[in-house]
C-alpha cells in the first residue's frame, strides 16, 4: 500500500468522485481498466480506491475542471453575498437616520435596524428544526443561486454532486447556515459603521412618541433592553433622559442626550444583532469543518458497492486467495441496479472440447479464460452494462476461487446474473453439488443457476424461464 493511500479522502476528492458517479450513470461508465489494475495493485481502502479512480477519470474528462469551475462560482456567489450585505446595512442605516433636519424616533429606529435581523433569526431557528438537513436560510439558498450563475458550462453535474454529498453527509445544512449568518454580520457591521459616521458628522436629536402607551412603557423598556449592553461598558440613558426625549419636550437635546441615546442605539446593535449572529456564524463554520473532515462516501450502496467490488484485489480475474482468508470473508456478489442495457451471454474457462459461441447465439462474449482476455470482456461489458448476464462455465471444470472471482467481476456489470453449467451431464452430480454450494456462498440464487440450455437462453431473453 502506497503512504498516500493511508490518508482519508478530502471534501473535495469526494465531491470529484460523486461527480464522476453522476456522469457515468448518466452517460455510461468510463474506461477504466488501466485504473482497476493499478489500483487493485496498489491497495488501500476502498474509499482511497474509489476516489483514486474518480480523480485520474475527472482529469482525462475535464470533470475535475468542472468541480473547479463550481469551487470558483461559490467564491463569486460569496463575494456577491458579502457586497449585497454591506450596501444593504449601509443603506438601511443612513435611510432610517435621515438627514439630520428632522428628528429621529430612536425606538422606530432600533426596530427598523433590528427587527428583521431578529425575525429572520427565528425563521433559520424554525427552518434548522424543521428542515432537517435541507435548512440553513433563505439567504444561503440565495448563495447558491449566484454560484450556479457563476458556475460556468460545466456546472450541471458538479452542481448536483455538491448538492447531493452536501446533503447527505450534513455539510450542506451548515454550509448555508454559515452564508446566512455570514451575512447578517456583515449586514450588522455596516449598520454599526454608518451609524458611527453619520453620528460622528451630524448632530441628531433623539425622540420617542406615542398615542396610547404611558411613559412608564418606553422607561421600562429601555432600562430593560439596556441591562447587557451597559455590563459591556455602552451608555444608557437614565430615566430622566427618556422621560426628556417624549417628543412633546424633546426639541433641542442636550449633547449628552445625544451621546446616550447613540450609545444606547449602536449597543443593542452590538449586543442583540452582532453578536448572536457571530456566534452561530462561528458555530455554523465549526461544525462545517467537522463535517466535511467526516463526510465519506456511501460505499455500502448499490452503485458504490458494485465499484467497489471491481476495486477489490479479490475481484483480479485468476487471483488465488489464501484459503484462510477465502473463508473469513468470501467476495459476494454485487450488482449495478442501473445497469439496461441488452442481454449478453458471456463464457469464462471453457473446455477444448466445447465450441464457442453457442449455435443460434449472436450476442456472446468470451471465453475469458485469461487475465487480459477477462479484462477485455470486462471492458465491453461495462460499456453495454446489460440489464442481463448469462455467465457461462464448464461444469467439468472445478469451481475454484480465481473463476469464482472473475464469474463475480463481471456478472457486477449487470442488473441481473445468472450461470449456465455447461456439460452439467458429463460433470457428475458431485461436481454439480459443488458447483451449487459455491454460487450459493457467492450470493447466486438457486434460480439463476441452470444446467439446461433452453432455460438458460429463456431467462436471458426475458422468456418462461425463472
Amino acid at each position: 500500500m502506497s503512504s498516500s493511500s493511508t490518508g482519508k479522502p478530502s471534501y473535495r476528492q469526494c465531491w470529484i468522485a460523486e461527480t464522476v458517479r453522476l456522469h457515468e450513470r448518466r452517460h455510461g461508465r468510463l474506461d477504466d481498466s488501466h485504473e482497476l489494475t493499478r489500483l487493485r495493485d496498489d491497495g488501500g481502502p476502498v474509499d482511497w480506491r474509489i476516489v483514486q479512480r474518480a480523480l485520474a477519470l475527472a482529469e482525462r474528462t475535464g470533470l475535475d475542471q468542472a468541480v473547479q469551475q463550481w469551487q470558483t462560482g461559490l467564491r463569486w456567489g460569496g463575494a456577491g453575498v458579502a457586497a449585497v450585505a454591506v450596501v444593504t446595512g449601509f443603506g438601511a442605516a443612513l435611510a432610517v437616520l435621515g438627514d439630520s433636519q428632522a428628528q429621529v424616533n430612536i425606538v422606530w429606529t432600533l426596530a427598523a435596524l433590528l427587527g428583521f435581523n431578529l425575525l429572520m433569526l427565528v425563521f433559520w431557528l424554525v427552518g434548522i428544526v424543521a428542515a432537517g438537513r435541507s435548512g440553513g436560510g433563505a439567504l444561503g439558498r440565495a448563495w447558491l443561486l449566484l454560484a450556479r450563475l457563476a458556475g460556468g458550462s460545466g456546472r450541471g453535474t458538479a452542481a448536483r454532486a455538491f448538492l447531493s454529498l452536501g446533503t447527505g453527509s450534513d455539510v450542506h445544512r451548515w454550509m448555508l447556515s454559515a452564508v446566512t449568518h455570514g451575512f447578517w454580520c456583515l449586514s450588522t457591521l455596516a449598520v454599526i459603521l454608518a451609524l458611527l459616521i453619520a453620528l460622528s458628522l451630524r448632530a441628531y436629536d433623539f425622540v420617542w412618541e406615542t398615542t396610547i402607551l404611558s411613559s412608564g412603557v418606553f422607561v421600562q423598556f429601555v432600562q430593560w433592553s439596556a441591562w447587557l449592553p451597559s455590563v459591556m461598558g455602552f451608555a444608557i440613558p437614565d430615566e430622566s433622559m427618556v422621560r426628556a426625549s417624549e417628543l412633546a419636550v424633546g426639541a433641542g437635546n442636550e449633547e449628552s442626550l445625544r451621546r446616550a441615546w447613540s450609545s444606547w442605539l449602536v449597543g443593542c446593535l452590538v449586543v442583540y444583532g452582532l453578536l448572536p449572529r457571530l456566534f452561530l456564524f462561528l458555530c455554523s463554520v465549526s461544525l462545517l469543518l467537522l463535517r466535511m473532515r467526516r463526510c465519506r462516501l456511501a460505499t455500502r450502496s448499490a452503485e458504490w458497492a458494485a465499484l467497489a467490488a471491481r476495486l477489490s484485489p479479490a475481484s483480479a480475474p485468476g487471483q488465488v486467495v489464501d484459503p484462510d482468508t477465502q473463508a473469513a470473508g468470501a467476495q459476494q456478489l454485487q450488482l449495478d441496479p442501473l445497469a439496461v442495457g441488452e442481454p449478453v451471454m458471456v463464457a469464462l474457462e471453457l473446455g477444448r472440447d466445447i465450441s464457442w459461441p453457442p449455435a443460434g447465439t449472436t450476442e456472446a462474449l468470451g471465453p475469458a479464460d485469461d487475465r487480459d482476455r477477462r479484462h477485455e470482456v470486462e471492458h465491453r461489458l461495462r460499456e453495454r452494462r446489460p440489464a442481463r448476464l448469462l455467465a457461462v462455465v464448464d461444469a467439468r471444470l472445478s469451481p475454484d476461487r480465481g473463476l469464482m472471482n472473475g464469474l463475480l467481476t463481471l456478472s457486477a456489470t449487470s442488473a441481473d446474473a445468472g450461470v449456465w453449467l455447461m456439460q452439467a451431464d458429463e460433470a457428475g452430480g458431485e461436481r454439480l453439488d459443488s458447483w451449487r454450494q459455491s454460487l450459493k456462498q457467492a450470493g447466486f440464487p438457486s434460480s439463476r443457476s441452470y444446467v439446461e440450455e433452453q432455460v438458460a437462453r429463456q431467462w436471458l431473453t426475458g422468456g418462461a424461464g425463472p
